[in-house]
């Protein structure tokens, strides 16, 4: 087996890569889950946003967090948050070129929804830590490796 797609297959976006990776490892969410005190574990635990990545490597992403790990999830009901950027910020930022909070002083990241005023810091905050811990190494070589064929051609 190859790691081609099959012919009628779309190849993943560069969000929708990076997502997915960064939503495999429940041991690693319910580790970072248990160092949550529990008044504030129950209040996050079934809360659901949706992230919009705008553009051709973007996607549309509703993510859930559950008692056994952070997934993603079908159902447009219920989604307390929403945030929004172009596929060009969302690489800055994964990449380590561009801080989410920067960003969102830009005005690059938008957040709506309820309480998105009381919740974007902490989405911010959370963003932040998974971008460096878990996602920017492999966005990193996702990038170059994109570069070095767009020159190839």
């Amino acid at each position: 087996m190859t790691d081609k797609t099959m012919p009628n297959e779309k190849e993943k976006t560069l969000a929708e890569t990076l997502i997915d990776f960064a939503l495999q490892d429940k041991t690693e969410h319910q580790a970072v889950m248990a160092k949550l005190p529990a008044e504030k574990l129950a209040a996050v635990v079934g809360r659901k946003g949706k992230l919009i990545v705008e553009g051709p490597e973007g996607g549309v992403f509703i993510i859930k967090l559950t008692p056994y790990g952070v997934y993603r999830d079908d159902s447009d009901t219920e989604i307390r948050n929403e945030v929004w950027m172009t596929d060009t910020t969302f690489q800055d930022i994964v990449i380590g070129e561009l801080e989410p909070k920067t960003a969102r002083a830009r005005r690059q990241v938008l957040f709506g929804g309820n309480r998105s005023l009381y919740d974007s810091a902490e989405i911010i905050d959370i963003f932040e830590k998974w971008m460096v811990n878990k996602i920017r190494p492999l966005a990193q070589k996702m990038v170059r490796a994109m570069a070095s064929r767009s020159r190839g051609r």
